[in-house]
């Protein structure tokens, strides 16, 4: 087991250290320690995976971390969780650097002039690069008004199904869900096959699709069994947090 000063975590601009909080030889850990909002860590579970890959559009590949709100887009969908953070301005933090919060029960921040530091109680740091830059309005797009639809029951051990294939694709672990009236179809694909299942639902627009991560959506259900469906776009609002994600228009039955 190495010790906890010289751990290492994969991840552009992340690093642990089992220095003091708000010391250190180089001041790298120097500033006002903040406590962490309770469910910090459940707001960049959910929002982490709506963080985008492409590199050539930087800020998407983040997690927004405002006074008010940790939020993230990859330009199809978008999450925003609503929680109070002691951040001195916004700030953007890379994905695959954030990500490792959620396991670490990290209770405690401090910030510097390019560095966000997250300590759990038994003293390790977990140190992501942070950039200043401007992050995509997302109040519009998450402002939907669209048909009040419940989603079918058991729909749930449906995603837990298709998951076992989609899995096997870590990196883009995502089910895709297909409506047409009165149908909602899900399927997971893997490298060694797929799971589909129909659902019946009170629907009646036209055919529509999207894909979503696994983990997500199951989330989502576990916490609101309906969401809003409109012409191009549907969403699923806890109170604490909403979910949005753009609808393609289905030409025929995959």
């Amino acid at each position: 087991m190495p010790d906890k000063s010289t751990l290492r975590l994969n991840g552009p601009g992340t690093f642990t250290s089992g220095n003091a909080f708000q010391a250190g030889a180089t001041g790298l850990h120097a500033g006002k320690a903040s406590e962490n909002a309770d469910d910090f860590a459940d707001a960049i579970s959910v929002v982490k995976q709506c963080s985008g890959k492409d590199e050539t559009k930087f800020s998407l590949t983040c997690v927004h971390l405002t006074p008010k709100w940790v939020e993230a887009c990859d330009g199809y969908q978008a999450a925003r969780y609503k929680l109070k953070i002691k951040v001195e301005k916004s700030t953007l933090v890379r994905k695959e650097s954030i990500k490792h919060i959620v396991q670490l029960d990290m209770t405690k921040f401090s910030e510097t002039k390019t560095w966000i530091h997250f300590r759990n109680s038994s003293g390790l740091i977990l140190s992501c690069r942070r950039w200043i830059e401007d992050f995509p309005k997302l109040s519009k797009l998450l402002n939907v008004e669209g048909t009040p639809t419940k989603f079918p029951k058991g729909l749930i051990e449906a995603v837990e199904k298709a998951e076992i294939f989609s899995a096997e694709d870590a990196e883009d672990n995502q089910v895709t869900i297909n409506l047409k009236p009165n149908k909602l179809r899900i399927i997971g694909r893997g490298a060694s096959g797929y799971y589909q299942e129909i659902k019946d639902i009170k629907y009646k627009g036209p055919s529509l699709s999207f894909r979503v991560s696994a983990e997500l959506f199951a989330d989502l259900i576990r916490h609101h069994n309906s969401c809003e469906i409109a012409s191009d776009r549907l969403k699923v609002s806890t109170g604490k947090y909403s979910y949005v994600t753009v609808l393609q228009t289905m030409e025929k039955e995959e």
